[in-house]
């Protein structure tokens, strides 16, 4: 399994299964149909947990992996972090920049494609995501390139307005302390929401290093 975080070619293998025109990036919200896109970047790949205290249900709470500091407290605990990938998009729907957050499945597609003769660089042409809710585990997502074309007027200055360095941020390894803390925010909110009052007091000024869609379920996540 290759050890990296950050900028990587479209040849990674996946493995086992702020500009100042930018406030805050959007992430792309994968809906259900059609989901065209036209890749600006290159894909940025991170580590992360899904994190889940036993007896919790659901899909846990996404936590980064601190392990190329030298350890991490969930991979103490047997929870093995898998891969993922931001790329920056102009998602075609809304006409904007987007951050779009990979997981395996998109990034094979798009990696295929990457790897065909005819093809080639995934940034040279559209690609369609077709989100397929009853296509099962191998048929949720298909990824339909579309023609090769040159990049409009409009996409060239959102290229040119894409923070790479934030993109870098946002995939940068936590230390095993800052997992922790992770945690113990994660433990607070749901007690607080146990007790039916969010009580806690804590600040959060930090949980850009943790920013993910908030939806965290299979139907809009990529």
């Amino acid at each position: 399994m290759s050890e990296k975080f950050g900028l990587v070619t479209w040849e990674e293998e996946v493995g086992s299964k702020s500009n100042s025109n930018h406030k805050r990036d959007e992430f792309m919200r994968v809906q259900p149909g059609n989901n065209r896109v036209r890749l600006l970047t290159r894909a940025f790949q991170y580590w992360v947990h899904k994190w889940k205290e036993e007896g919790d249900k659901g899909f846990g709470e996404k936590v980064y992996c601190s392990k190329f500091h030298g350890t991490c407290p969930l991979c103490d605990k047997g929870d093995k972090p898998k891969k993922r990938w931001f790329v920056g998009v102009a998602d075609r729907t809304s006409g904007t920049y987007k951050v779009l957050d990979m997981g395996a499945a998109i990034y094979q597609h798009i990696q295929t494609y990457s790897r065909d003769n005819d093809w080639g660089d995934p940034t040279t042409y559209d690609v369609d995501i077709v989100v397929d809710r009853n296509g099962g585990a191998t048929g949720y997502y298909k990824i339909v390139p579309k023609p090769k074309t040159s990049l409009t007027d409009a996409d060239v200055s959102m290229k040119q307005g894409v923070d790479l360095d934030d993109l870098k941020r946002r995939c940068t390894p936590p230390t095993a302390e800052e997992v922790g803390k992770r945690l113990e925010r994660i433990r607070s909110r749901k007690n607080a929401s146990k007790n039916e009052a969010d009580t806690s007091t804590d600040d959060d000024s930090d949980d850009s290093l943790f920013s993910f869609p908030p939806a965290d379920q299979q139907s809009v996540r990529a």
